[in-house]
């Protein structure tokens, strides 16, 4: 037998013969848990406060638009003024645009959404 391996297994013996001496040893080494700092969370949540209207050339191009936006959330018309194809889309309810446990970062993201002309609510979630 190899002496590393005969030395490992004095080592096991050793410490299966007196496990509290090295487990109390251990135990007090450890750093101190106390109580847990809980997350404070911000919801970042927007909503556009009336209708948007945008033009297209070709009804194709309106009804693949409209259905972006539906997958997004808006509800959407599609009507037809004078040749031209107009989308009508509304926000219905508040969405969430992120969530985010600094501070500085909610704010910057609710300004975001704020310059793009949304209205914004932040949240604290616990």
């Amino acid at each position: 037998m190899s002496k590393s391996f005969l030395k490992m297994c004095v080592a096991v013996v050793v410490l299966a013969l007196c496990p509290t001496e090295f487990s109390s040893q251990a135990s007090a080494m450890a750093p101190s848990k106390g109580r847990p700092k809980p997350v404070h969370a911000l919801k970042v949540m927007v909503r556009h406060p009336g209708p948007v209207f945008t033009r297209y050339s070709s009804k194709a191009t309106a009804v693949s638009a409209s259905h972006l936006l539906k997958r997004a959330g808006w509800n959407v018309k599609v009507r037809t003024v004078r040749g031209a194809f107009i989308t009508e889309a509304r926000m219905p309810r508040w969405k969430q645009y992120g969530i985010y446990t600094n501070v500085g970062f909610a704010q910057q993201a609710a300004y975001t959404a704020k310059m793009q002309g949304f209205q914004v609510n932040v949240v604290k979630v616990h």
